[in-house]
């Protein structure tokens, strides 16, 4: 990593606090590799329009400034190629989310996509599980995979969370709420179609979602479930 030919060292921990420690002790050696540290935009956004909110509203609202333009530009995303061009030794000195978070608010580019550069080439990342497990953010991890070294802190957590990231949970109340919802859908399509002769929405499609929900349902309904505190669980 960082153009040095060396492979790039993954450092992965359960959580930001830990990896804290590890840069902490990164900071006290004199051992100098270009690093980042990944965060999400909830821990790094510094726009003061968008930081309050949390999960996919902030997300949504990162993404729509960063495309807009005029007024409502994100002026912290804009600020992010001049900065790095003026420091392009940003990384090669340990620094943590706080400091990023530091950065961006006394000199204006956002913390979020610097990490999205600085990652591309660096000696060693540091980040959550998650951004490893997780499919979809590996998805912009622009890092050469083959000869990379994995480390995983704590890796007895790894089982139980790549479990938890390949599941999902769909409470009964949820799909009976699904199940109303496309009936709805269906009433509200066949009307459009049939009094403003509107065929942007086929009722169709939505009587087939609900009859598979409906399926769903009834195959869920047979699975037995033993007379026991801990519940029943399917291969595979």
């Amino acid at each position: 990593g960082g153009g040095s030919g060396f492979p790039t060292i993954v450092y992965a921990s359960r959580t930001h606090s830990q990896l804290r420690q590890v840069i902490k002790e990164l900071k006290r050696c004199s051992y100098r590799p270009k690093m980042v540290v990944l965060g999400s935009r909830e821990q790094l956004c510094v726009n003061a329009e968008v930081n309050s909110l949390r999960g996919k509203a902030l997300t949504n609202a990162c993404q729509f400034l960063c495309k807009k333009r005029g007024k409502r530009q994100c002026n912290h995303f804009n600020g992010v190629p001049e900065f790095l061009k003026q420091n392009p030794h940003i990384g090669d000195e340990p620094v943590d989310i706080e400091d990023l978070v530091n950065i961006g608010k006394d000199s204006g580019p956002c913390p979020y996509y610097i990490t999205r550069e600085l990652h591309k080439d660096v000696d060693i990342l540091f980040a959550p599980y998650n951004y490893l497990i997780s499919n979809a953010y590996r998805k912009f991890l622009n890092i050469n995979w083959i000869d990379s070294i994995l480390i995983f802190d704590e890796a007895h957590n790894l089982e139980s969370l790549c479990a938890d990231s390949a599941s999902i949970d769909l409470p009964s109340v949820l799909l009976s709420a699904c199940i109303s919802e496309a009936q709805e859908c269906v009433q509200l399509a066949a009307a459009r179609r049939g009094s403003l002769n509107d065929g942007s929405m086929n009722p169709e499609n939505f009587a087939i979602l609900k009859g598979l929900l409906l399926k769903l349902q009834e195959l869920i309904s047979k699975v037995p479930i033993p007379k026991r505190d801990e519940g029943f669980t399917k291969p595979g």
